[in-house]
């Protein structure tokens, strides 16, 4: 088993599934997810969800009034 437990997989799941996750985290993470069933089971289930979104949101898209309010929030103007 790894050095990385269950709790930090999962704190850092969906950053890895992302690949969002420098390559010594990806690595550690790989193999923790490689031999705990908990957490294998975890990001297969995330991974399926992910692609059920994709598949079923492929030609929507969010609001205006929703995209300008996301891009005043990450821009920090309100």
């Amino acid at each position: 088993m790894s050095e990385v437990d269950c709790n930090v997989v999962l704190e850092r799941l969906w950053a890895f599934l992302d690949g969002e996750t420098d390559e010594a985290s990806c690595r550690e993470l790989e193999a923790h997810i490689e031999a705990c069933l908990h957490c294998r089971n975890h990001a297969d289930f995330e991974r399926r969800l992910r692609a059920v979104i994709q598949a079923k949101c492929r030609d929507e898209r969010a609001p205006l009034a929703l995209r300008a309010a996301l891009d005043r929030l990450l821009s920090g103007s309100q």
